[in-house]
C-alpha cells in the first residue's frame, strides 16, 4: 500500500461518508469491497487531516465527517 493508494481510498471512503453519513467500519467494508487494514490506513489518513471523526461504541468503530470549525485553521 502506497500513499497514493491510501489517498484513493481514502476519498472513496468521504464519498461514501457524504452520502450515508456515519458509518461502521464494517459498513464501509461491504459498501466498498476496501479491505479492512487498507480502511484503517485511510481511516489515521483522514483523521490526520482533521477530516473525519473515529467514534467507538462498545465493539463498533464508527466515521463521520468532521465538522471543522473555520476558526481551528485561522492565522489569528
Amino acid at each position: 500500500m502506497n500513499k497514493i493508494e491510501i489517498i484513493y481510498h481514502s476519498g472513496i471512503i468521504l464519498k461514501h461518508l457524504q452520502e450515508h453519513g456515519e458509518l461502521s467500519v464494517s459498513a464501509i467494508r461491504e459498501i466498498t469491497c476496501i479491505s479492512e487494514s487498507d480502511i484503517m490506513m485511510a481511516i489515521g489518513w483522514l483523521a490526520c487531516e482533521r477530516r473525519i471523526l473515529v467514534r467507538k461504541y462498545r465493539n463498533r468503530i464508527n466515521i463521520q465527517i468532521a465538522h471543522v470549525n473555520a476558526e481551528v485553521y485561522s492565522a489569528n
